[in-house]
C-alpha cells in the first residue's frame, strides 16, 4: 500500500450500544469500525489495524456484545469493493475481537439479533463479488456465533443474501433478499435468476420465495425491502432491472398482507430518473416507524421536496435535511426519540450525523467522517459542529 491512506469509503452501518447511553458503533466500507461514547462528538478506532478494514455490517446484542460482518455488499460501478474475512465478535466494547466463522462469505449485508434470545442471530452473507461459491445465503446461530447453520440456501453460485429482517411484531416471521451478481474483468453482471425476496413463518427454518413481487428473470437486479414497524403487514420494495451492470428503476411496490400479494405504485419520474443506470446502488427502503404510509428510499429529491403516488408524500420529522443515503432508525427500543443519519459526503468520504432529538427539532450536528483519516496514529477524531 503506497497511498492514499485516507480512503475510508462509505458508511455502511451503525449500531447503538444498549449498555451505554450515547455510545454507538460506525462501520466504514473500507475504513474499519469506529466507536463513539459521546453521541458522535468524537470517534476512536474499535477495530484491530492488522485485520481486514472492509466492513459490511455491525449489530449489538442487549448485553452489549458487538458483532461485525466484514466485506462490503455494495459494489461500485467503476470503483473497487473490498471483500472481508467473515464474522467477528467482541464482548468488551471493541477492544478485542474473536473470529466466529463464515470466513468465505466475501461480504456481509446484514446482522440481526433475535429480540427474544440474544444468543440467536442471523446473517445475510452476500458472497464474493468476484468469485462464485463460498458462504452465501442466510445463516443462523443459536449459540452467539459459536456455530452456524445455513437456513436459506442460494439457487446458484453467484447469488448471495443482502438483507434479512424480523417482523417487528413477530420474530417468527422473517424476510430476506437475495441478489444474483458478479464482477469480472471484462464485465459486471448485477442481475440474474437468483435475485428475489423470501419469507419465513417459522423463525427461519423454512423459506418461501415471494414470486408475486418478482418471479425469477434474467434481468432481475437488486431489490430493496422495507417493513412498517407500526403495521408489519405493510411492506415496500424497490426493484432494479436490467442486463449486466445497467440496472434501471424497475418499479416501486407495496404489499398490505405481509408479502402474499403486491401492487405496483404509479411511477414517479423523479424517482425513476434518480436511479440512473445503477439501481442496484439504491436498493434500500426504510419506513417511518410511526406511519406505515411514509416510506423513504436510499436517495431522495432535494430538501423540501417529497415523492409518492397513491400513498401520502414521503417525509420524516427531521430538520432541514435530506433523507440521507444510509438512513436507519437506530434501536427504537432503547431511544425511541432518536435517529441517526449517515451518508457518503463525497466519493471517498463518509460522514455520520450525530443522533438528534427528532421531536425537539434541534439542528443536526455534523461529525467528520471517522473513515476520512483511518491512520492508526490518529487515535481520536473530534468532529466539527455546524448547523444544517
Amino acid at each position: 500500500m503506497i497511498g492514499p491512506t485516507n480512503i475510508g469509503g462509505r458508511i455502511v452501518d451503525i449500531a447503538l450500544d444498549p449498555q451505554r447511553r450515547d455510545a454507538l458503533y460506525v462501520a466504514a466500507a473500507s475504513g474499519e469500525l469506529w466507536r463513539s461514547t459521546d453521541a458522535g462528538l468524537t470517534y476512536a478506532p474499535a477495530w484491530p489495524g492488522d485485520q481486514t478494514q472492509a466492513m459490511g455490517a455491525v449489530a449489538t446484542a442487549p448485553d452489549g456484545t458487538v458483532y461485525a460482518g466484514t466485506g462490503e455488499t455494495n459494489p461500485g460501478g467503476g470503483s473497487l469493493t473490498y471483500m472481508g474475512t467473515g464474522m467477528y465478535k467482541s464482548t468488551d466494547g471493541g477492544r478485542s475481537w474473536a473470529h466466529i466463522g463464515l470466513r468465505d462469505s466475501g461480504a456481509i449485508g446484514r446482522i440481526i439479533v433475535d429480540p427474544r434470545d440474544q444468543r440467536r442471530l442471523f446473517v445475510a452473507a452476500s458472497g464474493s463479488l468476484f468469485n462464485p461459491g463460498g458462504d452465501r445465503g442466510v445463516y443462523r446461530s443459536d449459540d452467539a456465533g459459536a456455530t452456524w447453520r445455513l437456513v436459506l440456501d442460494v439457487p446458484n453460485s453467484t447469488t448471495g443474501a443482502t438483507e434479512v429482517m424480523f417482523d417487528p411484531s413477530d420474530p417468527q416471521r422473517m424476510f430476506a433478499v437475495l441478489w444474483d451478481h458478479r464482477r469480472q474483468p471484462q464485465q459486471r453482471t448485477y442481475s440474474g435468476l437468483g435475485s428475489g425476496v423470501y419469507r419465513s413463518d417459522d423463525g427461519g427454518n423454512t423459506w418461501r420465495r415471494l414470486d408475486s413481487l418478482a418471479p425469477p428473470a434474467p434481468d432481475l437486479g437488486r431489490i430493496g425491502l422495507g417493513i412498517a414497524p407500526s403495521d408489519p403487514d405493510r411492506l415496500y420494495a424497490i426493484v432494479g432491472r436490467g442486463l449486466l451492470s445497467n440496472n434501471f428503476f424497475g418499479g416501486f411496490y407495496t404489499s398490505a398482507n405481509g408479502g402474499d400479494t403486491w401492487s405496483r405504485l404509479p411511477d414517479n419520474a423523479a424517482l425513476a430518473s434518480s436511479q440512473s443506470s445503477y439501481a442496484w446502488w439504491f436498493a434500500q427502503v426504510w419506513v417511518n416507524p410511526d406511519n406505515a404510509a411514509h416510506a423513504a428510499r436510499r436517495l431522495t429529491p432535494p430538501p423540501n421536496r417529497t415523492w409518492g403516488a397513491s400513498v401520502p408524500p414521503v417525509e420524516l420529522k427531521l430538520p432541514k435535511c435530506e433523507l440521507a443515503e444510509h438512513l436507519r432508525q437506530l434501536a427504537p427500543e432503547v431511544r425511541p426519540e432518536r435517529v441517526a443519519l449517515a451518508r457518503p459526503e463525497q466519493r471517498h468520504r463518509g460522514d455520520v450525523r450525530r443522533p438528534i432529538d427528532a421531536h425537539r427539532h434541534e439542528p443536526l450536528r455534523h461529525a467528520h467522517s471517522p473513515s476520512a483519516t483511518p491512520q492508526r496514529n490518529v487515535g481520536v477524531i473530534r468532529s466539527a459542529t455546524r448547523n444544517e
